[in-house]
């Protein structure tokens, strides 16, 4: 009897380590500038990325799914997360380009012309960078307020907090 209960304990142990784990990827669903945006945060040992991916719909242009992947260092010391980012060598991906029937049709006589458009979105990408990541947080403390196996939610020094849920 000693042993089945050392095993359920063990097991119990076990499964409330599992739920206090920030590694994992974390989604959230933002607002900025009026545009939707999935927020992730992708927790490793001690590396963090914070990603933003915005699905952009133009009825004359199609559909663009870009992101953002800002790298980031975290150290936890209990419920307190202090969040390093490294904004030079964040990236920005155009992941997805579905072309609205009419430019699809164009890109489709002239094939080079599919590569030119990439190329200046990309370019444009580029030089809004700064800009685009300056949008998303600095890093610094934040405070774990829940942390369960599905939710994670944060508060930073601002007193806003941030409410996720786990995606893997």
């Amino acid at each position: 009897m000693k042993k089945l209960f050392f095993v359920l304990m063990t097991c119990l142990f076990a499964v409330s380590m599992q739920a206090q784990s920030l590694i994992g990827t974390w989604k959230t669903a933002m607002i900025e500038d009026g545009q939707k945006m999935d927020f992730y945060f992708i927790f490793a040992k001690s590396t963090l990325t914070m990603k933003g991916v915005v699905i952009s719909n133009d009825p004359e242009v199609g559909e663009i799914v870009i992101s953002v992947n800002v790298p980031c260092t975290y150290t936890r010391k209990g419920d307190k997360v202090n969040v390093k980012t490294n904004p030079n060598k964040a990236k920005i991906n155009i992941d997805k380009m579905k072309f609205s029937p009419e430019i699809e049709s164009m890109v489709k006589d002239n094939p080079g012309m599919k590569k030119m458009i990439e190329n200046m979105m990309k370019q444009a990408m580029e030089n809004s960078k700064g800009e685009i990541v300056n949008g998303f947080p600095s890093g610094g403390d934040l405070t774990i307020v829940t942390l369960t196996n599905t939710n994670l939610s944060l508060r930073d020094e601002t007193g806003e907090t941030i409410d996720f849920t786990r995606v893997k």
